[in-house]
């Protein structure tokens, strides 16, 4: 498949869950902090975004 290059780390690392393959959500984990350190202004952008909404 497309993906196996990807999550082929996080398979060795991740243990199944019965039936289930988590390591696909680490994976998605990992890129996601990985984006917000990266471009901290994404963090910024977002936490205002989420105050004008909460502002009323």
């Amino acid at each position: 498949a497309l993906t196996s290059p990807l999550l082929r780390p996080f398979r060795r690392v991740v243990p199944l869950m019965g039936q289930f393959d988590l390591s696909p959500l680490v994976a998605l984990l990992v890129i996601q902090v990985l984006l917000v350190l990266l471009d901290p202004t994404l963090v910024l952008s977002t936490m205002g975004g989420l105050a004008r909404y909460s502002a009323g």
